[in-house]
C-alpha cells in the first residue's frame, strides 16, 4: 500500500512518524535475535521471507491516482516470524525501497503502519485465536488463518485506511476509492490464495520453521 503525502495533514504525518518509531522501538525489542542467530536455515527463511516482500512491494497496482496497492503478504511472515520480526522485515523492505527511488519523505511511516503493522497485528491476533481454540482440526489452522485470515486481515487494513483518510478530510478521495471497491473483491481472493499456499506449503515441508504451528495439537492426535 502507497499512498501520496498529498492526502495527508502535515500534524497527522508527524503522529504517524512518532508512532512508527515507537512502534519499531517496541518490535526491535521484543524480537527474539538470539533464536534467528541460533539456526542458519531460520536465517536464510528471514533473508528469503525479506527478498519476497521486496518484489510484492514492487508489483504494485494504481488503485486510484496517489493510492497504490500490492498483495501485503504479511500474514505469511507472522505465521513464520511472529508479530515483531514481521514488523522488522516489513520496515526494512519498505525502507530500502524508499531509499533505492528516492522516496523518502514523512508519508513512508504512514504507509508502513497501513502496510505492515496493521495486517501485521490483526495477523497476529488472528492466530493467537487460532492457537488458543480447542478445534485441533489442522484446516482451521491452515485454511482460517492463511486464507481467511489473510482476507480479513486485508480488509482490516483497507478499512483503517477509510478512517485515515477520513480523518485527513479526504472526501472526494474515500468517494473515488468507494466507486472503484471492485479491486478490492479481485486483490482480496488474491491476498488469500497467495498466503494461505505459502502458510499450507511452511507447515507441511517446513513446520519447524513455522513459529505459530502447534504440532503436538494438530498432528499428534
Amino acid at each position: 500500500m502507497n499512498i501520496s503525502a498529498d492526502y495527508f495533514l502535515e500534524p497527522f504525518l508527524w503522529l504517524s512518524v512518532i508512532t512508527a518509531i515507537i512502534v519499531l522501538i517496541v518490535a526491535a525489542y521484543f524480537s527474539p535475535w538470539k533464536a534467528l542467530l541460533q539456526k542458519s536455515e531460520r536465517q536464510h527463511a528471514f533473508c528469503a521471507a525479506w527478498l519476497s516482500l521486496v518484489v510484492m512491494m514492487l508489483l504494485q497496482i494504481s488503485w486510484v491516482d496517489g493510492v497504490s496497492i500490492h498483495f501485503l503478504m504479511m500474514t505469511s511472515l507472522v505465521v513464520v516470524f511472529g508479530w515483531s520480526l514481521s514488523v522488522i522485515i516489513g520496515a526494512s523492505a519498505q525502507l530500502m525501497l524508499a531509499l533505492w527511488f528516492d522516496q523518502l519523505s514523512l508519508v513512508l511511516s504512514v504507509n508502513f503502519l497501513l502496510a505492515v503493522v496493521v495486517p501485521a497485528a490483526v495477523s497476529y491476533a488472528i492466530f493467537r485465536w487460532i492457537i488458543l481454540h480447542k478445534s485441533k482440526n489442522l484446516f482451521v489452522f491452515l485454511l482460517g488463518g492463511g486464507f481467511f485470515g489473510s482476507i480479513a486481515t486485508l480488509l482490516v487494513s483497507l478499512l483503517v485506511l477509510g478512517l485515515v483518510l477520513l480523518v485527513n478530510q479526504q472526501w472526494s478521495l474515500l468517494q473515488t476509492l468507494y466507486d472503484k471497491s471492485l479491486m478490492v473483491v479481485l486483490l482480496s481472493y488474491s491476498e488469500g490464495f497467495l498466503n494461505g499456499l505459502i502458510v499450507t506449503a511452511l507447515t507441511v515441508f517446513f513446520p519447524s520453521l513455522v513459529r505459530t504451528f502447534d504440532e503436538k495439537k494438530y498432528l499428534d492426535s
